[in-house]
């Protein structure tokens, strides 16, 4: 939803002449990617770009059949509040039920599939979504219970959150100059994060104070160290068997993984090579972009796999002192 609300916001504007229009047909790339929505036909290419714009911002905000559309997503997360219906207050899943209101996402697509809805409307939509998912995500926070259920939930949005910012880093800032282009500025504003950044650097935007925000900084809630360190918190405090005497697979890669990124070096992140790409982030990001979807398993396989559960190798096992 941040991202949509970025593009239609600046596409809004004179976009022609926009400073930050690479960044914004990058970003677009990557949604459009994601969802896999077919290219450009050549009766569309024929008609301008603005025709193929139109088609395509369509599909991903209201095609129910678009994968990682935004339409798909609030169908998967109704289906899956359903199943876990016992667990929400009527005020949350009251909010949940506004937010996928069919009558207005269908009244909205006619119109824009029709050229009568104004780029002021979809704003509005998306901006209200918004809104209404912090509402939901302050109910969780605020009313569930701190049992395991939870600690899962907390560690499905930490995981999915690492990821999209890990992503969003490595398309924009791995090689180029993003001060000029503009990148440093709509990350910022997809991480949430200009409010922490004007009243901790009082600057600009640039590279290195960036990294330091979004990437390695623990106690900002958007940087992907905030979610590692968090990970890492909720893993240590679930059930496991303490016979074994040696970390289990899911403690060793988030240890990995936050060890790595507190002895990052900003400096060293920050340098290009002959080819204006930064070797050093690409390898760091790459690395954190492969290992959480790994770990993701791992908890799964470990926690919600329906088989038996594997027992330790007896040498691993406390020995009785005789």
């Amino acid at each position: 939803m941040r991202a949509l609300r970025s593009v239609f916001t600046r596409f809004a504007e004179d976009s022609r002449t926009a400073p930050d229009l690479g960044a914004v047909h990058c970003l677009l790339g990557i949604l459009l990617k994601r969802g896999r929505v077919p290219p450009a036909s050549r009766a569309e290419k024929e008609k301008g770009p603005d025709t193929v714009l139109e088609r395509q911002l369509s599909t991903l905000m209201f095609d129910p059949g678009c994968a990682y559309g935004l339409r798909e997503s609030m169908n998967h997360l109704h289906r899956t509040a359903t199943l876990a219906r016992d667990r929400l207050s009527v005020d949350a899943w009251r909010t949940l039920q506004r937010l996928r209101s069919e009558s207005g996402w269908r009244r909205r697509r006619a119109g824009l599939l029709s050229g009568r809805l104004e780029i002021g409307d979809v704003l509005d939509l998306l901006s209200d979504a918004i809104r209404t998912m912090a509402a939901f995500s302050g109910m969780e926070m605020e009313n569930m219970t701190r049992n395991h259920a939870w600690r899962f939930v907390n560690m499905g949005r930490r995981l999915k959150r690492a990821l999209d910012t890990t992503l969003l880093l490595r398309r924009l800032l791995a090689r180029g100059d993003p001060e000029e282009n503009a990148s440093l500025s709509l990350l910022l504003e997809l991480a949430d994060s200009f409010m922490t950044y004007r009243s901790r650097y009082m600057a600009t935007p640039a590279l290195a104070p960036v990294f330091d925000l979004l990437l390695l900084d623990e106690i900002n809630p958007r940087s992907v160290g905030f979610q590692i360190a968090a990970l890492a918190g909720h893993i240590d405090l679930l059930p496991r068997d303490h016979d074994v005497p040696v970390r289990g697979e899911d403690q060793r890669i988030v240890l990995a993984l936050l060890t790595e990124l507190r002895l990052a070096d900003i400096a060293t992140l920050c340098q290009t090579n002959k080819d204006q790409k930064r070797p050093a982030l690409n390898q760091l990001l790459g690395r954190v972009h492969r290992e959480l979807p790994h770990l993701s398993e791992v908890i799964a396989s470990t926690y919600f796999a329906h088989a038996e559960q594997r027992r330790a190798p007896d040498v691993l096992r406390h020995q009785p002192v005789t």
